[in-house]
C-alpha cells in the first residue's frame, strides 16, 4: 500500500504533498495496542525510492526515532 505513493526526490515532486498523501495511507492501518506513530515510522521507508530510499537507508540506527523528526526533514 505504501508503494503507491513513492517519492523519488524528483524535482517535480514535493515532499511536504507527498508525506500528506502517506498520511492519508497510513491513517487507514489500525493495529489494536499500536500508536499510529509506530506505524508511520515502520511505514514511511517503503513509501520512498530511488535516491532518497537510499538516503534514508545510510542513517545510523536511532537516528530518527520519532515521526516529528521525519516530517521535520520534509
Amino acid at each position: 500500500m505504501a508503494q503507491q505513493y513513492q517519492f523519488t526526490g524528483h524535482p517535480t515532486e514535493g515532499p511536504n504533498e507527498h508525506v500528506g498523501k502517506f498520511l492519508k495511507m497510513a491513517n487507514t492501518v489500525k493495529l489494536n495496542g499500536v500508536r499510529p506513530e509506530v506505524i508511520r515510522l515502520q511505514l514511511f521507508p517503503f513509501s520512498l525510492r530511488d535516491i532518497v530510499a537510499t538516503w534514508v537507508d545510510s542513517f545510523p540506527f536511532g537516528l530518527v526515532n520519532t515521526w516529528e523528526e521525519i516530517v521535520e526533514a520534509c
